[in-house]
């Protein structure tokens, strides 16, 4: 059995040593081989059969003799695993590393061995690859801030640092420029530690070197064993290697981009002629990094040249932008005069009397110059707009007035095509919200003409609802609908770009510079919101905006605050429509309000119960109609009624004033009101108890209401004609007007005379208007006393409204001067005492 056993063990063993790649052997302690596998043979060349019994201290390196011995003893001593590392003879002759482990069992020691010889060397080529990693990178960190005036030090470093890590006997760097074959700097470095330095110019014809830098652009390298053997075409080279005496080299070129800008040539020993393969690998990326470092250069130069040719080019762009600038404002200046003069005389013809005809004629005439102001504006606002020079302000204004003054300015038109437009606001949006209300008016002015323009019958319909609100502000969007001629699918997208403009199958090209819908664009850009469209041929288009707005700066007013009086209100206007607007508009803010259906039904309704319960009333009158005889009638009785218990305030209401038909007026009432009527005028009625004036401001007729008791303004203009116009619009408000012609005689007037006014025009000749304002600022300081300034011009340059702000300008009017916009500056600069 125990012989079985054995036997078992035997072809195990046997087994297992013809099986394994590894070197194993079983010793004795006389250092010779008892069994080792067919590994083992392999590896040192001999047959199984003749290492048996042999000593294989025969085959180890003879340094290693004492390591292996001690080694040797220590397993006999200790009897554990030991590993150790010594060499062993390889069939070639070399000597190779083995890595053992060995135990000792019995009187024999068994061994596993391993050739790590290869292991070994790819440490000690890591380690060196490191290092010259190391020392390339370095470098190549020189490359990185290198310049032309440092490149011939900074060279011989390289050079220094290449010879210490490479095996070789003389190290090259060639480099020429990338637009001639001509060599031009030469470094070179010896063995010796000789660094020398050669400028030079080569006259070479361009065949000579054709071959050898076409392999250069693509980067490969070349071996020359020999420099004579190079064939005649390489004569430049030829004889550039001979002259550095370097008969055998490896050539790695420097290159980027398909560009060769030199070489580096190295001497390697003639045992051996070739870089290592990591070092060539290595170094192809340094050359690579040089070849980048020379590209820059090359490039920096072409663009010092280029940026000094731009920088003229640009010199000479930025004059004549100023003279195109100055030229454009210019020309809008004059334009925008001569319109002004149109329009003005053309108001004052249409207050004469006239004919049918002339006054059409003469609607005509205001129609005509309106789409020029129009025309030049949008092209000039344009120019601005996309030079960046947009003014977005930050100011309290209500969103439904704004609306609602947005329609207001179009109801001749619609009336004209029997058209009905209206608003929706939301009620959720708050009453006074904070944002640019002349920009955001300019884009609905733009989207609700066009809406008009584009519609025959039907409606035009404005929503305005809010996305979000939020503590700081909230979004809302604003829709501007209608059931016009509607644009075609494939013209949408392109209708924002400037000059389009969308032109159904069968309707006429509309008039127009094409600038509208790409200057609402921009605003909203500006604005920080969005415009987009949707439509349908046929059946009209719907233009919806989305903007940010902040919150009032005072927060939102409360309307009915409990020590706040509000008084019932009696409402008189036979259009159905604008008097739900204003009854709406009453009952929202918690107003009780009764209707009258006549003139003369007011007087019965102040006998009503909710009325006698109050100490004032008020009461709204529309003379749209022509009631105009009984309304005045029944306000002269209210006046001089006897009921002295209850407090009237009479405000009179109307979509157009005329100066002469309000005149009988004024005395009886309190104020006047341009429909639609704006939830700021009465929020700020009610907010003050009913003793603020600015209910009695509305648009045409404010002016009326000021102080004609020795009120004098002062107009300077240099333009007689502008003069004439806005002299006409003041002494119909029975103000008495002096004008100057320039800056001096206005001065020499203001130092004279204390105004109350004065509406000054910027482009003066000689002392401008601006250092007109300065000046009369500066006297004021020691006279005590302030006098509203007014600016006047015709110039459209974004910004200008700041910038006069900024002088001392009190407020800005925008020529062509309108009479409404006129009247409500003289309001808020004059306002009346009662």
């Amino acid at each position: 059995m125990e012989n079985a056993n054995s036997a078992e063990l035997s072809a195990r063993l046997d087994g297992f040593f013809a099986l394994n790649m590894d070197l194993l052997s079983i010793t004795d302690t006389e250092y010779r081989f008892v069994r080792v596998n067919q590994a083992w043979a392999d590896f040192l060349g001999i047959p199984v059969a003749e290492l048996t019994g042999r000593c294989y201290l025969d085959f180890i390196h003879p340094q290693d003799i004492a390591i292996t011995h001690h080694g040797f003893e220590q397993i006999l001593r200790e009897g554990e695993l030991v590993r150790f590392v010594n060499r062993y003879r390889y069939h070639t002759g070399e000597y190779r590393s083995i890595e053992w482990s060995a135990r000792q069992i019995g009187n024999l020691v068994h061994s596993v061995a391993r050739d790590i010889t290869g292991h070994i060397e790819y440490q000690a080529d890591l380690i060196r690859r490191a290092d010259f990693e190391a020392m390339l990178y370095s470098l190549s960190s020189l490359l990185m801030n290198a310049n032309d005036e440092s490149l011939d030090s900074m060279f011989p470093t390289i050079l220094n640092e290449l010879g210490t890590h490479i095996r070789c006997e003389k190290i090259l760097i060639i480099c020429f420029p990338s637009d001639s074959s001509n060599m031009q700097r030469i470094y070179s470095w010896s063995k010796q530690g000789e660094i020398n330095q050669l400028i030079q110019q080569m006259e070479t014809p361009s065949q000579d070197l054709a071959e050898f830098t076409e392999r250069m652009c693509v980067g490969e390298e070349i071996l020359i064993e020999q420099v004579e053997h190079l064939p005649e075409c390489w004569n430049t080279l030829k004889e550039l290697l001979s002259s550095q005496d370097m008969p055998a080299s490896n050539i790695i070129p420097i290159s980027c981009g398909g560009v060769c800008y030199g070489f580096l040539a190295f001497q390697i020993a003639e045992n051996n002629l070739t870089l290592m393969r990591e070092e060539r690998g290595l170094l192809r990326f340094f050359t690579r990094d040089l070849g980048q470092m020379l590209k820059r250069m090359e490039q920096d130069q072409a663009l010092r040249i280029a940026l000094a040719q731009q920088k003229a080019m640009l010199e000479e762009t930025v004059s004549l932008n100023r003279e195109i600038e100055y030229y454009m404002a210019k020309l809008s200046h004059d334009v925008r005069t001569a319109v002004y003069s149109i329009l003005g005389f053309n108001r004052m013809l249409l207050d004469t009397e006239l004919d049918s005809i002339q006054k059409h004629y003469a609607n005509l005439i205001r129609n005509s110059s309106d789409f020029l102001h129009s025309l030049v504006s949008n092209v000039v606002d344009f120019s601005s707009i996309k030079a960046g020079k947009v003014e977005v302000r930050s100011i309290d204004f209500s969103l439904k007035d704004l609306v609602n003054s947005c329609i207001a300015n179009f109801s001749l038109q619609a009336e004209e095509k029997d058209l009905s437009v209206f608003a929706e606001v939301d009620v959720c949006i708050p009453p006074i919200v904070r944002g640019d209300p002349d920009q955001l008016a300019r884009v609905l002015t733009n989207l609700i003409g066009n809406a008009i323009q584009n519609t025959s019958q039907g409606s035009v319909r404005i929503q305005c609802g809010m996305q979000e609100l939020h503590k700081d502000g909230l979004r809302v969007w604003i829709e501007v609908s209608d059931t016009g001629c509607g644009i075609p699918s494939e013209e949408l997208e392109r209708i924002f770009q400037p000059y389009r403009q969308a032109h159904p199958t069968g309707l006429a090209a509309k008039r127009g510079s094409g600038l509208g819908l790409p200057i609402c664009s921009c605003l909203m850009e500006a604005m920080q919101g969005t415009i987009d469209v949707s439509s349908e041929v046929g059946m009209g288009s719907t233009f919806t905006v989305a903007l940010p707005l902040e919150l009032e700066s005072k927060g939102n007013p409360c309307l009915a605050e409990a020590d706040n009086y509000i008084p019932p209100a009696i409402v008189y206007d036979t259009n159905l429509t604008s008097r739900q607007h204003l009854v709406d508009l009453l009952r929202s803010m918690g107003i009780s309000v009764l209707i009258a259906d006549t003139p003369h039904t007011v007087a019965r309704l102040l006998q009503a119960p909710i009325v006698q319960e109050h100490r004032t009333v008020q009461m709204y009158f529309s003379i749209d109609r022509d009631d105009d005889d009984d309304i005045y009638e029944e306000l002269l009785n209210l006046r001089n009624g006897t009921d002295v218990d209850t407090r009237k305030l009479i405000y009179l209401m109307a979509s157009s004033y005329s100066a002469t038909k309000l005149q009988c007026f004024i005395p009886l009432v309190d104020g006047f009101l341009l429909k639609p009527i704006q939830v700021r005028r009465i929020t700020d009625l009610i907010r003050s108890g009913y003793t603020c004036l600015l209910s009695k401001s509305p648009a045409r007729i404010a002016g009326m209401l000021v102080r004609t008791d020795a009120q004098r303004v002062l107009v300077v203009d240099d333009l007689r004609i502008n003069q004439e116009i806005v002299v006409y619009l003041l002494e119909q408000l029975g103000l008495v007007v002096e004008t100057a012609d320039d800056g001096e005689q206005a001065l020499e007037m203001i130092a004279a005379r204390d105004y109350d006014l004065i509406l000054l025009d910027l482009n003066l000749p000689g002392l401008g208007g601006a250092e007109v304002a300065r000046t009369a600022r500066a006297r004021e300081v020691s006279r005590g006393k302030r006098c509203p300034i007014i600016a006047m011009t015709a110039s459209v340059v974004q910004g200008e409204r700041t910038r006069c702000l900024s002088i001392g300008f009190d407020d800005f009017l925008e020529k062509p001067v309108r009479s409404e916009k006129l009247f409500e500056v003289i309001s808020k600069w004059m306002p009346s005492t009662t």
